[in-house]
């Protein structure tokens, strides 16, 4: 079963690059997350980008969880619905 989790961490645009909030924390300290402080100390053209949501595929091994998964549940992406980059 598809299910779509919406990642609470999206990247950033910073020098032309998407980083991982993660990694600019890592780079920078502890204002490495922060797009205003990215903005006045690395690059004024720091953004954060919104992404979709991806699809994690979970198979229920009790069956007390199916109920719960399948009203959440996406059907399989088909190879010819997918764009033409990702295949």
């Amino acid at each position: 079963m598809g299910v779509p989790v919406d990642g609470e961490e999206h990247p950033l645009r910073l020098l032309w690059r998407f980083e991982h909030p993660r990694t600019l924390y890592y780079r920078y300290g502890r204002g490495g997350q922060s797009v205003p402080w990215l903005r006045e100390h690395v690059d004024p053209r720091a953004e954060r980008v919104e992404m979709a949501a991806k699809l994690k595929y979970v198979w229920p091994l009790d069956r007390r969880l199916r109920p719960g998964l399948q009203t959440v549940s996406l059907p399989y992406p088909r190879t010819e619905d997918l764009p033409e980059a990702a295949q």
